[in-house]
């Protein structure tokens, strides 16, 4: 797009100079030096108003260290971080930038973690605990114990994430990019027209020459060039800002045209945690026997217990026990002198223990308690739904968006909680070859889906969300295949913990990066997601048709000789300027 523009600055001057030689009354240097500034200005506007949207993204790499303090048989070196190898033990003092993902293997202390979580309340740290590079060590001292390379740190990832988002291209910049190589022509045979055209009607050979300068000017092809880049550069930085990471230039375009939403449900539209929708009253003994017997053990399920039963132990004391042994895949039982306390899977702890059938499915699965040989009591237990889900959901649906959930539950299961999220399409029971299979069957019909996962078993529907109209997202701190098949991914949200304990196998337990609670951070973002991809689809047309329109009125006011280089110069600039603007039009934050 510089050729026409740079034709027209040396013809400018050109034909200035050969009037000032021959001594002629009309030079154009003014015109040529006020070209060059307008195009200068209107370009470094160009590039503040880019650079004020890649600042968050720029701002990572800030976040970047160079030097690290090793130690080795307690001996401390300054080395380069990307000398650094799997198993060094770094000291990190307070104040300093964690330059490595590792573990503390020393030492406790209090992080931010922002630029994961999106929080900004501390987060504590302790022996064990996994840390990030990136992240701020605010009090104590700690040593590290390396478990990545720094070329392969998750601040790495996320900043490898951004630069693919900001370079890549999409159709509609391949668009803009044929239609300015076509266009670039185009304007020289204009040009060449309208100097010949005058020279026909018998104009002056300058006059003739003086047009054929503003038609070159006024007809750069600038706000063509940028009316895709600048929007899709200020699109990623707003979702940015909010957390979210586009993987590839189609996500965004993509995102636009997404008609249908798969949900994945543990992990994703729910905690993972499971809480007790309803507590019979206890006597004050069986309160507090309940309570010290649920704080012996790990699982899901007795956490929830006594979370429940927190509130209700006031004054009481928590009764010690004489024995507690666990039993795996049933449950954990406890002896106070003679007398024998269970808690565990109801058929373990009394066969006859009542479960009301006409209580909510999600109410029938639970845990039973029994003291000595009185009656058992059943504690129905459900999981636990993410704040914000449902409104999330309702935007969705206001919005025009179809939606469905796609659970590896059982049919009854899944479909009572598909109820309570107000789903009217469930697929229960679903392996990840079926999850892979719908998502594959859906996309062969014409439609636009988005799979919403974050486990393992979601990442062979995400991968095959993301061929032709599919699009795929997962949290950040999902598992590496799950972010591998993403095409969008959320910071902020964190993976699912799973811990063993005596109940058989594995409990879910939601836990942040780290270890930290993440329960606040959900996928709230998802409506403004889509709808400033669909507003930045908007903007691209937008700028296309304000181009247009500009050539359209500006062409021939050149070509008529009605334009002189100096007002070429400052339409072109302007309609530049016009197309950036409009792109920042985006909204910075979910309204």
């Amino acid at each position: 797009m510089d050729v026409p523009i740079s034709l027209a600055i040396l013809l400018a001057a050109g034909n200035s100079l050969y009037a000032a030689l021959t001594g002629e009354a009309e030079a154009y240097f003014d015109a040529a030096l006020a070209l060059t500034f307008f195009l200068l200005a209107g370009r470094y506007l160009d590039l503040k108003a880019q650079g004020r949207a890649k600042s968050a993204a720029a701002g990572l790499a800030k976040l970047q260290v160079n030097i690290a303090t090793k130690i080795t048989h307690g001996i401390a070196e300054r080395v380069a971080v990307d000398q650094l190898v799997i198993g060094d033990v770094i000291r990190i003092l307070s104040g300093d930038v964690i330059p490595a993902d590792g573990v503390v293997s020393r030492g406790e202390s209090v992080s931010d973690r922002a630029f994961i979580t999106g929080e900004s309340v501390p987060i504590p740290l302790t022996k064990g605990e996994a840390v990030f590079a990136g992240e701020s060590n605010l009090t104590g001292q700690m040593d590290i114990m390396v478990t990545k390379p720094s070329q392969d740190s998750l601040l790495q990832h996320i900043i490898m994430l951004v630069e693919q988002a900001e370079q890549g291209r999409n159709r509609y910049t391949a668009i803009a990019d044929r239609a300015a190589a076509i266009y670039a022509p185009m304007v020289h045979l204009t040009a060449a027209a309208a100097f010949g055209f005058w020279l026909l009607m018998g104009a002056d050979p300058r006059m003739a020459l003086n047009t054929a300068i503003a038609v070159l000017i006024i007809t750069c092809p600038c706000a063509l060039g940028l009316a895709v880049p600048v929007v899709m550069t200020v699109a990623n930085a707003r979702l940015f800002a909010q957390g979210v990471l586009l993987k590839s230039a189609t996500a965004l375009e993509r995102l636009a045209g997404v008609d249908m939403i798969l949900f994945d449900k543990t992990g994703t539209l729910t905690s993972g945690r499971f809480a007790l929708p309803h507590l019979m009253p206890l006597p004050a003994r069986q309160r507090a026997m309940l309570y010290a017997l649920a704080s012996a053990s790990h699982h899901p399920y007795t956490k929830a217990v006594v979370a429940a039963m927190h509130p209700q132990l006031g004054t009481l004391t928590v009764p010690e026990f004489d024995a507690v042994t666990h039993y795996p895949g049933k449950g954990v039982e406890a002896k106070q002198g003679r007398t024998i306390i269970r808690l565990g899977r109801p058929d373990w702890v009394d066969a006859a223990a009542h479960i009301d059938q006409t209580a909510p499915v999600a109410w029938q699965r639970g845990l039973a308690f029994r003291m000595g040989k009185g009656a058992s009591v059943f504690l129905p237990v459900e999981e636990e739904i993410r704040p914000g889900t449902a409104a999330m959901l309702t935007r969705l649906d206001q919005a025009g968006y179809r939606r469905a959930l796609v659970t590896g539950d059982q049919d009854t299961a899944g479909r009572e909680i598909a109820a309570t999220l107000g789903f009217d399409e469930v697929h229960t029971a679903m392996t990840p070859e079926a999850k892979a299979a719908l998502v594959a069957a859906r996309v062969a019909q014409g439609e636009a889906v988005m799979m919403v996962g974050d486990g393992l078993n979601d990442a062979p529907a995400m991968a095959g969300a993301g061929v032709g109209a599919g699009l795929s997202l997962a949290p950040a701190s999902a598992n590496d295949a799950t972010r591998a098949a993403a095409d969008v991914v959320v910071l902020g949200m964190a993976k699912d913990g799973m811990e063993k304990d005596s109940m058989g196998g594995q409990g879910i337990g939601r836990q942040g990066i780290g270890g930290q609670a993440a329960d606040t951070l959900s996928l709230q973002v998802l409506p403004y997601v889509l709808r400033v991809s669909r507003l930045a689809r908007r903007r691209m047309l937008q700028n296309f048709g304000l181009a247009a329109a500009y050539n359209l009125i500006a062409v021939p006011l050149a070509f008529a000789g009605l334009a002189t280089p100096l007002l070429a110069a400052l339409a072109m600039s302007a309609s530049s300027l016009t197309v950036s603007l409009n792109a920042l039009r985006l909204p910075r934050e979910d309204t």
